[in-house]
């Protein structure tokens, strides 16, 4: 089969699209044929090269596919060949207390955060994936490959981290520091729980030109730009910002490069406005396993 490979660690110039060794799936396995493929950040870290980690060459990355199941293992009892699927890349064994207890990138059992890095990647024509009753999910027809690829990492991650996270309430005022994808996927699922209205707050030159429709003032100091989403009635984008009203924060960072300047900005404001902000700082306890 064909992979999307790369024979040293680099940049994008050591990618290769190259004919690889089939996989061979074991009893709880399943062989999907992909059909999309996103990429993660972890496949850039992988591909540039990660300390202390050793890769059998050439290798290919990749976490978030949406497929079709080709070939299915003897104990899989979930999903068939044939089935268009989404895969989950936070692989769950189902049997040890991790998994039974929802962590599943604790999985104890060989699952957790391994594509693309402890094993081969998802990039490639046809991708083996373990644990397929527990981790492999069968999608309705009238979704596109491109709408259950987002199911794989994004939309969820954007969901817990930002939008549970940030405890949003009907009636809020939520603001999302950064427009990048995961802000606009914690835009998408912000409106779940009807809040009065979402900022998405990020810097004027980074916000495309195709979503900026004109401007508004609407009350809110700084330049400020209506987004031309149909999603939500009252989407901005703004910078400056010191707005006297906003309730939750959601800061979701994109970038070691970005993170510190975003996470100051986003305590600025909520220090402004008498509020705690809610962001990937929060404290939680993670036992280390391995």
């Amino acid at each position: 089969m064909k992979a999307l490979a790369f024979q040293e660690h680099g940049g994008l110039d050591k990618l290769r699209y190259q004919d690889v060794a089939d996989p061979t799936i074991g009893a709880g396995d399943v062989l999907v044929r992909v059909r999309a493929a996103a990429l993660n950040h972890l496949d850039l870290f992988v591909r540039e090269g990660l300390p202390g980690l050793t890769l059998p060459l050439p290798f290919w990355t990749g976490c978030d596919i949406a497929g079709e199941v080709a070939q299915a293992g003897a104990a899989v009892n979930e999903v068939k060949v044939g089935d268009r699927v989404a895969v989950n890349p936070n692989l769950s064994c189902g049997r040890c207390e991790y998994c039974r207890a929802g962590s599943y990138s604790q999985c104890s059992g060989g699952g957790g955060w391994i594509f693309g890095h402890l094993i081969d990647g998802l990039q490639a024509e046809y991708a083996r994936v373990p644990f397929a009753d527990t981790s492999v999910h069968k999608v309705p027809d009238g979704l596109s490959d491109e709408q259950v690829l987002f199911l794989a990492d994004i939309l969820p991650t954007a969901y817990e981290v930002g939008v549970l996270n940030g405890m949003v309430a009907p009636g809020d005022v939520v603001a999302i520091v950064g427009a990048g994808p995961i802000g606009l996927a914690a835009l998408l699922t912000a409106q779940f729980y009807s809040p009065a209205a979402i900022l998405m707050i990020d810097l004027d030159a980074i916000a495309s030109p195709d979503l900026i429709v004109g401007s508004s003032t609407s009350g809110i100091p700084g330049s400020a730009f209506a987004l031309g989403l149909s999603i939500s009635p009252r989407v901005l984008i703004v910078h400056p910002v010191n707005p006297p009203y906003l309730v939750p924060v959601v800061e979701l960072v994109p970038s070691p490069e970005t993170s510190r300047a975003t996470v100051e900005f986003a305590d600025a404001l909520m220090q402004a406005v008498g509020q705690t902000v809610v962001h990937v700082r929060k404290e939680i306890e993670i036992p280390l396993q391995r």
